[in-house]
Parts: structure tokens; C-alpha cells; sequence
């Protein structure tokens, strides 16, 4: 089927469509039945192959370079393009979100949403978010959904709600997924980069499962206690916790970088400079965790997960599933952890 100036549609509802951009681009767009667009990013900053946004008063439409001068739309749409100006109106508009400590305010953006696993799990997926990945060549929603049924096996626990949405800010770039609990009420958010299409199945395949399963742990631990991040030490292991739980549930993936991000040097030194501060408020989680500062990235994480692997050493008939609710003093105390 062929709509307005030639250009190719599917006649299918939810279909791809994708447009060579030239000056005629935008008309045609705003006629088509748009069920969502994406976030902004420059497009002066994408390589040719990667995702990208072209952007003209206000609307915003996730796409590929095929080359330098070439631009491709990919929009889900309902309904061919070449229908009225009328039209305009069905276009969702959504603005970036940058890294936030709450979940972006996305009521703007079109979802789908599934309950999983009876009904334990309610998954809000941003539609651009499905749309990339099956352009890809993936399943989210069978990817996410096998997630969680092994997440529940491991450790059942109270109903939870994730939200899945695109915003390249707020990823770990080394693989394209970033990963929030909210610690007020347990909602997770996941982001991913959609800009790379081959980044792009990794960090579905791999990196999704790994941070839906590390925040699904926090959201966990979060109905056991209330504060789970209020000293160094609690968030030294609440984070090695969930670091190690998703090592439980997926011993053949790579190792997460953060797991891993120190040398015995560092480790022995960083430990040292941890333990005057263990019983104090987590005043500085960034410095320890992201590396602002005067620590290595990913300090925080892998001291965490080796104090985690110390206790479990130690105690062979654990698991960290069943170390959910022990309190941080109690896994440092007893993992008798040395570097």
C-alpha cells in the first residue's frame, strides 16, 4: 500500500513505518496516525546506523541514519499517512527526562501495560521502547515476562510495578540499560538506549534481565526494611545484595562491570577507608557508588558484592534470595570479610 508522495505504509495496525526525510517530511508525518514519538536527542550527535531523533516544532520522532544526509522515521502508525490536517492532534508529544531520583514524569508518552506472572507484576512499556526492539529483532515483553517468572521463583515477594522507558541519559553506557527503585514506594524504573541497533539486542537480551532482576531485589528487601540505604554499610549491602542476586539468577551472563570495578589494591585500600564509616549516614552515595569524587566508579557496588560473596562463603546453606531480610551489621558482622 502506498500513502501520500509515494511514501510506503503497512496496511497492518502498529505497523513500522519509515520515511526518507527531506523538506516534506513533517506534513506528511503529522497527517499519519501516530501512536507515539520518542525522546529528543541532537542528531548532530548520532553516527550513521545509530537511532536518533529529528525534531521540528515540537515533534519529536525516533529514527535511524542510514547515511550522513539521510534520515529514517520509524513511528508506529494506526492508520496510513495522507489523511487530513485535522489529524494533528493524535500526535503524542513527549519531553526528555533526564537522570532524576523519581521516576520521569512520562504521562504524556503512550504504553502498553501487562500484568505478569498472575497478576504479581503490572509492566508499563513505553511503546517507542517496544517498537526499536522489535525493529531490532526482539520480544520485550517475552523477554521482561521470562524475567520475572524467574525472579518470582527465586523470590517471591509483594506485587510490583516496573516502568520501561527510553531515555539515553539516564543508562550505564557500557550497556545501554540503567535501573531505579523508588524508595518511597518500591516502583521500579528501567531506561534503555535505543540510539544502537546492535547495542541495542544486547542490552535487551543480557542487561535488561540483569537490571530488572537487581531493582526487582531492592523492591524486595524494601518490605522487609525501611531503610535500607540509610548508612554506608546498609548500602554497601543492599547494593552487593542485589549485585549478587542477579548473579544467582544468571551465573552464565557476563560479569556486570560494577561487580568488578577494583583491583586487590584498591579493594583492600577502599575497604580500610569504608569501615570508620559504616554505621554513618549515607551522605556521600554518589562519591562511593558513581565515582564523584575521589573513588573509582563503582567502589560502592563491588566492595558490596564481595562482602555479600564473603557471607555466603561462610554460610554455604544461604543463598542471597534467603539473606533478603538480614540486616546489613548482621551479613558484614558474620561475612568476616578481609581483602
Amino acid at each position: 500500500m502506498t500513502g501520500a508522495a509515494g511514501f510506503a505504509v503497512s496496511a497492518e495496525p502498529q505497523a513500522v513505518l519509515e520515511l526518507s526525510a527531506d523538506a516534506r517530511w513533517k506534513p506528511h508525518l503529522r497527517s499519519c496516525r501516530l501512536a507515539t514519538l520518542a525522546m529528543v536527542d541532537r542528531l548532530s550527535e548520532a553516527s550513521p546506523g545509530e537511532y536518533a531523533v529529528m525534531q521540528s516544532d515540537g515533534l519529536r520522532v525516533l529514527g535511524r541514519l542510514r547515511a550522513t544526509s539521510a534520515f529514517v522515521l520509524i513511528a508506529l502508525v494506526s492508520s496510513p499517512c495522507g489523511g487530513s490536517s485535522e489529524d494533528t492532534g493524535v500526535v503524542q508529544r513527549r519531553e526528555a527526562a533526564g537522570p532524576t531520583t523519581t521516576p520521569a514524569n512520562t504521562e504524556s508518552a503512550t504504553y502498553g501495560t501487562a500484568e505478569m506472572i498472575n497478576g504479581q507484576f503490572v509492566v508499563r512499556i513505553e511503546e517507542v521502547v517496544r517498537t526499536a526492539i522489535t525493529v531490532a529483532g526482539a520480544d520485550v515483553y517475552h523477554v521482561v515476562e521470562k524475567t520475572l517468572s524467574r525472579v518470582q521463583e527465586l523470590l517471591p515477594g509483594p506485587r510490583a510495578a516496573i516502568n520501561i522507558t527510553a531515555d539515553p541519559r539516564s543508562v550505564i553506557p557500557e550497556v545501554a540499560v540503567g535501573g531505579f527503585t523508588n524508595p518511597s514506594n518500591g516502583e521500579v524504573s528501567i531506561w534503555l538506549d535505543l540510539r544502537n541497533r546492535d547495542r541495542l539486542l544486547a542490552a535487551v537480551n543480557v542487561w535488561l534481565p540483569e537490571a530488572i532482576t537487581h531493582e526487582i531485589h531492592h523492591q524486595r528487601r524494601l518490605a522487609h526494611l525501611a531503610q535500607p540505604w540509610s548508612t554506608l554499610g546498609d548500602a554497601l549491602v543492599t547494593e552487593g545484595m542485589a549485585v549478587m542476586f542477579a548473579r544467582e539468577a544468571y551465573d552464565s551472563s557476563p560479569l556486570q562491570p560494577w561487580a568488578n570495578a577494583l583491583d586487590r589494591e584498591q579493594e583492600r585500600r577502599l575497604w580500610e577507608l569504608a569501615q570508620p564509616q559504616l554505621a554513618k549516614a549515607n551522605r556521600e552515595h554518589e562519591r562511593w557508588f558513581f565515582g564523584r569524587g575521589d573513588l573509582p566508579r563503582w567502589a560502592g557496588y563491588t566492595l558490596g558484592a564481595r562482602v555479600v560473596a564473603s557471607y555466603l562463603r561462610k554460610h554455604p546453606g544461604e543463598t542471597v534470595a534467603s539473606l533478603v531480610a538480614v540486616s546489613a551489621d548482621r551479613i558484614i558482622r558474620e561475612s568476616e570479610y578481609e581483602p
